[in-house]
């Protein structure tokens, strides 16, 4: 496969051409059930990318049950480093893909897959460029559901922690806050000195870790996190609209122009 950013930037044409096929009959989530627990995702795998770190990571794994019962079964995952992940994504891949990462139909993995998870921010400008436009290619291409999630809510999510934070430069923090429970929760843009006692916090980044003393810190999320994560809305088939999800930027305009930075929330968000 070609590398996905010989067609410039925010395109992906070399993806959409390997991964254009017959998509498996199998390889949709099957309709919510009369009872309204939903039926779950048929038989297929998952892919999951996130490029908004340190490091690019993709995971393949296989979701079984619906909604919060669901469970994942990770099959395989690969790492690239952040400054290389354009040039590599396609071959990451390819390798997430490949015939070591478990069953699959016969012919090429792609036809197997039954979901797309991707990371849409915040984080690297140019990672989420990079993650989106390759998700949203194969979800394109395969006709199969794409589901976005915010890094914050992941990390959230794993390290079971009502704030967390991540490093969105010039001494500002990218600060996720629930409010008594996950759909109340908030996410925006503040400047360090704003973002409220360091009790609780839990950050993953070294930058991060030094604006808030008492801060705990772990291990970045990766694609893996982001599948797990995802697995509820997966199993229930809650897709978004490829056509219309972006990246979550979480910034103000006047950053963007250079003016002095507002911090008042920028995003409240209610599901993942």
């Amino acid at each position: 496969m070609k590398s996905a950013v010989e067609d410039g930037p925010g395109k992906v044409p070399s993806l959409r051409a390997a991964a254009r096929m017959e998509p498996r009959a199998d390889a949709v989530p099957a309709p919510d059930s009369s009872d309204g627990t939903g039926s779950g995702l048929m038989p297929g795998l998952v892919l999951s990318l996130d490029a908004c770190g340190t490091e690019t990571t993709l995971a393949l794994g296989r979701v079984a049950g619906t909604g919060v019962a669901a469970n994942v079964l990770i099959l395989r995952e690969v790492r690239l480093g952040a400054r290389t992940a354009g040039a590599q994504i396609t071959q990451a891949l390819d390798d997430a893909l490949g015939s070591r990462a478990g069953e699959h139909a016969a012919g090429s993995p792609l036809q197997s897959l039954a979901a797309i998870v991707v990371v849409r921010g915040p984080g690297s400008f140019t990672g989420m460029r990079i993650g989106l436009s390759a998700a949203k290619a194969l979800s394109e291409a395969l006709n199969v559901p794409l589901f976005g999630v915010s890094r914050l809510a992941v990390l959230a999510a794993r390290e079971h922690a009502p704030r967390v934070a991540l490093y969105a430069g010039r001494g500002n923090v990218y600060l996720r806050a629930a409010r008594g429970h996950e759909d109340a929760a908030t996410e925006c843009l503040l400047a360090a000195g704003e973002a409220g006692p360091t009790t609780g916090l839990v950050v993953c980044e070294e930058k991060v870790e030094t604006m808030f003393a008492g801060a705990r810190r772990v291990a970045e999320p990766t694609a893996a996190d982001a599948l797990r994560y995802a697995s509820g809305r997966i199993g229930s088939g809650r897709a978004d609209d490829a056509a219309t999800l972006d990246a979550l930027y979480l910034w103000q305009a006047e950053q963007m122009l250079g003016a002095p930075t507002t911090v008042s929330p920028v995003a409240a968000v209610s599901q993942p």
